[in-house]
């Protein structure tokens, strides 16, 4: 605790030694508001009333206004994949811990039944391969699509962080791009270790964060979709290129 600190009286002197990373701002097409895909109206009608459900609605409609409708419809599948289906359930079942009468136990199996062919309609439901057009993708997914389009169709040293604000978008758009096939680009998912019950609640350890920077720093992954979580003491290995939310570009070193 009887540490100094040094500094220097001439701020211009500290200036010319630190370069200040180069940043942009680029616009977007106004973004659609949030509205249901035709797979959300289906399940909306059958099972619109379900509690287990809301997240989800609200998330898919959200998603199809930012991200575009390929990507709510996907946001679906991921939700009421097998594993994501089986957690839906077994919160619903823990609610009969707290109502163990046996108008509770009705209510709550006939949820988990409605959950079951929610379930089963979302697997059967074809999404074709993404395009890069405003028929899947919104305005600024498509912006963002382009950037990485632009950087990685060529062989490239550049490393790229794309910071998002929820775990879903993170998943949804890592899925895109893996399946858009950008040449060169070598994309990788960051999310905290630690999820609320919700729709995108994955596990993602702390061993799996060690093991996704590794790849980035080695080179094995070019491209890192996180959230926050790469913001909260990381060490993140150094990158040239940071986007935040597909508006704020700006080349960077990164000292976490």
């Amino acid at each position: 605790m009887h540490s100094q600190i040094a500094t220097t009286s001439d701020l211009a002197l500290l200036q010319g030694s630190i370069s200040r990373p180069e940043e942009a701002v680029t616009a977007y097409p106004r973004l659609k508001p949030k509205f249901k895909t035709d797979l959300c109206q289906k399940l909306h009608k059958a099972y619109g009333e379900l509690d287990c459900f809301s997240k989800i609605f609200a998330f898919a409609e959200l998603a199809a206004s930012e991200l575009g409708p390929w990507c709510a419809d996907f946001l679906w599948k991921f939700a009421l994949s097998e594993t994501q289906a089986r957690k839906l359930e077994r919160r619903t079942e823990r609610k009969l811990e707290a109502q163990p009468d046996l108008e509770s136990i009705a209510r709550i199996e006939k949820e988990i039944l409605y959950l079951q062919e929610a379930a089963d309609i979302v697997r059967k439901y074809k999404i074709p391969p993404p395009s890069a057009n405003a028929s899947h993708l919104s305005t600024k997914t498509l912006l963002l699509h382009a950037y990485l389009k632009e950087i990685y169709n060529v062989k490239t040293k550049a490393k790229c962080i794309i910071f998002v604000s929820r775990r879903y978008t993170a998943t949804v758009l890592t899925e895109l791009f893996k399946r858009l096939e950008i040449e060169h680009l070598r994309i990788g998912i960051l999310v905290g270790s630690f999820a609320r019950p919700g729709v995108a609640d994955t596990n993602f350890s702390f061993r799996e964060q060690m093991v996704t920077l590794s790849k980035f720093r080695q080179g094995k992954l070019n491209c890192l979709i996180a959230t926050s979580v790469a913001e909260e003491g990381l060490d993140i290995p150094d990158c040239s290129l940071v986007i935040r939310s597909a508006i704020g570009i700006s080349p960077c070193h990164l000292g976490f």
